[in-house]
């Protein structure tokens, strides 16, 4: 998608520049304890090292513009999960919160060339909240109420559950892609079998339950958190000690691939055919941001990188660019960290007792990324030079 320029938002966007950091594991990256703060345009020139604040007129990289995009109505607080469209007509979708009810509310922020307009989607029969995490570009978005796995018309903001395929089974949607002209949606479904508690990876092809994706360990559980536009799911599975394996789930067959000890987030198809790339975090206590690239054909990590400290990604791209969030300087930071081994912290607006920022999702080209700064969502627009 083309980039978002500053006259989008009159009198709404912040005017920031990312902190650019050479990220790379053997290099063993460290954040300048003296870095500007971005609430103040600041950039990094080459008269001195990242985060001196010096401009001797050297590029500092891509910029971006942070706009607030607010929260629904009756809501003080929200966050975006997700987003579709050109950047003069884009659609967010995400969540919000309010003081009044105290439960989360499905919000979809449409933005165009003057200003961002924000609603709250529909509700189905007997769900009180909810969140909307994925949208696609046909005009429609899934998520999580109180009911399940549900599926929201962007145009009218009617919500329809999504099959179960018994009702004494619950379900969760996570992610959506066009695949071709499917409509794919993948999520879990949770339930008993013989009184044993039992998850599920499952998907939706055009609204219609399809058959449980298979586990890595019959009777272990499983479930499908993110779908590329060519069609690989991936998610999590338990082998037999209970340990989560990163999984991608391919083919006509859907044949399970394992990855290895992890957690995933999002998947990508790599601009080299036949190859994936899958963002998430290690496994073990403290965990760090990777990216994985795998051979499908083989079912082989070709590459992975992971930052050296507190962190986890939550998005990614063709190019192998990711989003997410590390742990820095005592906060939370959204990043932004790009197939070369850059690491830019995005602009924030955050301050006091809501000091933290994440990223959840990004475009194609990473020139629009979304996620929460504070207490509200926001839209990171990049400026081109």
């Amino acid at each position: 998608m083309p980039s978002m320029p500053n006259s989008h938002f009159p009198g709404r966007t912040l005017g920031l520049v990312l902190i650019i950091l050479t990220a790379a594991c053997s290099e063993g990256l460290t954040v300048p304890s003296d870095s500007p703060d971005p609430q103040f345009h600041h950039r990094s020139g080459h008269g001195g090292g990242p985060g001196d604040g010096g401009d001797d007129g050297g590029s500092a990289g891509p910029s971006y513009d942070l706009v607030d995009l607010g929260a629904a109505e009756g809501h003080t607080r929200s966050r975006a999960w997700d987003l579709t469209g050109p950047s003069g007509s884009a659609e967010i979708v995400g969540s919000s919160f309010g003081p009044d009810s105290g439960l989360d509310a499905p919000t979809i922020w449409s933005v165009d060339a003057a200003d961002v307009s924000v609603r709250s989607l529909d509700m189905p029969p007997g769900a009180t909240w909810g969140a909307a995490t994925a949208v696609v570009s046909s005009g429609a978005a899934v998520g999580r109420t109180e009911a399940g796995a549900t599926r929201w018309e962007l145009g009218t903001g009617a919500a329809s559950l999504l099959d179960a395929g018994d009702p004494e089974w619950q379900t969760r949607a996570h992610d959506m892609a066009l695949v071709g002209t499917d409509e794919i949606i993948v999520g879990s479904r949770i339930g008993s079998v013989d009184g044993e508690a039992q998850v599920e990876a499952v998907y939706w092809k055009n609204g219609t339950l399809q058959p449980s994706l298979p586990p890595l360990v019959p009777g272990q559980r499983a479930g499908a958190y993110a779908v590329g536009e060519d069609g690989a799911i991936a998610g999590f599975a338990h082998d037999q000690n209970l340990e989560s394996h990163l999984v991608i789930w391919h083919g006509p067959e859907y044949e399970i691939c394992d990855v290895g000890l992890g957690h995933v987030n999002a998947v990508a198809p790599s601009t080299q055919a036949g190859y994936v790339h899958v963002a998430g975090a290690s496994a073990g206590r403290e965990q760090l941001g990777k990216v994985w690239t795998v051979e499908l054909a083989s079912c082989g990590v070709t590459s992975s990188r992971s930052l050296d400290f507190p962190s986890e990604l939550h998005d990614v791209n063709a190019s192998g660019d990711a989003v997410g969030e590390g742990a820095m300087k005592g906060r939370h930071n959204a990043i932004l960290w790009t197939a070369a081994g850059d690491l830019l912290m995005l602009p924030s607006q955050a301050s006091g007792r809501d000091k933290d920022d994440v990223a959840h999702g990004m475009n194609a080209d990473a020139s629009l990324v979304v996620g929460m700064s504070g207490k509200t969502a926001v839209l990171w627009s990049r400026i081109d030079p």
